[in-house]
């Protein structure tokens, strides 16, 4: 991407930990998701396929996070992208054949795809997430730089990864992570074929996400600490992949011990200088939040990003939600006598993070019937 001033800054949404960037593609502008870990643009919206050029199609076999591999996907080349007043007149644009990857739901704002990794290649790219604001330089003053801490990385394959300590019964030292800003969790943790760790004994099992391989399973911890040198976490909430959805990503980065995501990187403005294998950190105003996650047992989504209906996804066994008879497929109509229509899924999903023992009163919709369920919020690590 190519620009003639020295600065562009962009402003974006920030949703469950994600960065929604205002992409502009041959000349409609849609909304992407900023990830840091993903190599291919990709285009989620089929029914915006008709705006990229399907002219030079080629086919290619993917795959990623998920049971599924061998995904058929198409590469779309010589699209025009615009960031603001960056561009690229020749941008490559995947399009997944045979799956359609929802995550407008999930997040509850409308996405239309994933910008990978070549957004970072030709700037140093900060990224605010108190000020929801992204800055690209083509070079940058000392000044700026002084109050900041820089930090060597690895680049593989196009990709971040840094060196960080978690500490679980005993200490991993060293253990290497992708910076991944297409993550809104903390840390995904996982074996690799070089390293076999002590998980934690106290866990619970759930959906942690959905890759372009479908659900990612697996399960929700707390560890004792986490550090990225100075830079000090305590008990953070990791999520832990099981073997099968990530096969496929550990056979490409032998190497890899997992992922740092959104809930650690909003507590930093990083600069990332992609060219010179570096990230320059300072703490933002998140640097202390606690590590929260949900406390009733219920995921929710939004099946129409523009209709205030949600809906719930899943119900972990054995939870709240689960105790009180909340369903898959239940509808959400109130909380705590507050009508959802006007509220957002972040601040639902939030509600439900608040702090143990929290008594909660909900009105589901089943089968046309209204039905009034309570249960108290309950801290399982």
């Amino acid at each position: 991407m190519s620009e003639n001033s020295n600065t562009e800054r962009i402003r974006f949404e920030l949703h469950s930990n994600l960065i929604i960037v205002p992409l502009k593609i041959n000349g409609t502008t849609l909304k992407f998701i900023l990830d840091s870990g993903t190599k291919q643009n990709l285009l989620l919206d089929k029914t915006m396929v008709s705006i990229i050029d399907t002219i030079n199609l080629r086919s290619i076999q993917i795959s990623g996070l998920g049971n599924n591999s061998n995904i058929l996907a198409f590469i779309s080349s010589k699209n025009k992208i615009e960031l603001g007043n960056l561009f690229d007149h020749d941008s490559e644009m995947m399009i997944l054949a045979n799956i359609d990857l929802d995550l407008s739901s999930k997040i509850g704002t409308t996405i239309h795809g994933i910008l990978g990794i070549d957004a970072f290649k030709n700037y140093l790219v900060e990224i605010n997430y108190n000020s929801s604001t992204l800055i690209f330089r083509k070079n940058i003053t000392k000044r700026i730089l002084k109050k900041f801490k820089p930090k060597d990385i690895e680049i593989d394959r196009d990709k971040f990864f840094i060196k960080a300590n978690p500490e679980m019964d005993s200490m991993y030292s060293n253990l290497k992570f992708l910076i991944d800003t297409g993550n809104s969790d903390a840390i995904w943790l996982f074996d690799n074929k070089k390293l076999k760790i002590n998980y934690p004994k106290k866990y619970f099992e759930e959906i942690l996400g959905v890759g372009i391989g479908g659900d990612i399973t697996g399960k929700k911890s707390k560890i004792k600490s986490f550090a990225i040198d100075d830079y000090f976490f305590k008990n953070p909430i990791i999520s832990l992949p099981d073997s099968s959805s990530i096969k496929n990503i550990v056979e490409i980065y032998p190497d890899r011990n997992g992922s740092i995501g959104g809930e650690i990187l909003k507590r930093f403005v990083t600069i990332f200088d992609f060219k010179n294998k570096k990230i320059y950190l300072k703490k933002s105003g998140f640097y202390k939040n606690p590590f929260l996650y949900d406390l009733s047992g219920m995921t929710i989504f939004k099946p129409y990003p523009n209709i205030p209906f949600f809906e719930i996804y899943s119900i972990r066994k054995n939870s709240p939600a689960y105790f009180a008879d909340i369903r898959k497929g239940d509808i959400l109509t109130e909380i705590n006598n507050h009508k959802v229509f006007d509220l957002d899924l972040d601040t639902i999903i939030q509600t439900f993070k608040e702090k143990k023992d929290k008594k909660i009163s909900i009105t589901i919709e089943r089968n046309g019937n209204l039905l009034h369920k309570k249960f108290v919020l309950q801290d399982f690590l």
